[in-house]
């Protein structure tokens, strides 16, 4: 409601700004008014705002993405994490290996066994070794721990994006 506010006011001292300039346009924006269309000059008007606000928004929020859309590739862990980003949330979140960049597999068999830490190992079949051990849980936590972490990072602006 803040934004809209905001788009109305810019609207209308910018139409003032060119109407103090160029006196006719005053007088043409009038005669739209009152002119006979098979529609209002006013409801005309109207969604001519409205289309404007659209555009504007749409404009404001692509610039908010491309900026968090530059932030898709981090190392945390020891491993190199890859993601896409829609609506402003993370996608397609998986690790990769930082020798070969090969993606991991995960290992969570540690959760199943009835043991007072569990941890889940991600290694590399290219390289044949473990690339990290995050503990805690099972692959979902694991990728849950590093999609916050990445919203931490970005918080606290640790990356810029």
């Amino acid at each position: 409601m803040k934004k809209n506010l905001i788009y109305f006011l810019t609207i209308v001292i910018v139409l003032l700004g060119i109407g103090l300039y160029d006196k006719n346009l005053i007088l043409y924006i009038f005669n739209i008014f009152n002119s006979n269309y098979s529609l209002s000059g006013w409801i005309i008007f109207i969604l001519a705002v409205l289309s404007l606000f659209g555009v504007i928004s749409l404009i404001t929020k692509n610039i908010g993405n491309k900026e968090l859309n530059s932030y898709k590739k981090d190392e945390i862990d020891g491993v190199i994490w890859k993601w896409k980003w829609k609506d402003e949330k993370v996608t397609n979140l998986w690790s990769y290996c930082p020798t070969c960049d090969a993606e991991l597999v995960y290992d969570d068999s540690s959760h199943n066994i009835m043991s007072t830490e569990s941890y889940t190992f991600l290694i590399c079949e290219n390289c044949d070794c473990s690339k990290a051990k995050i503990k805690g849980g099972n692959k979902a936590y694991v990728l849950s721990k590093i999609e916050r972490e990445i919203h931490r990072r970005l918080r606290v602006k640790e990356r810029d994006i």
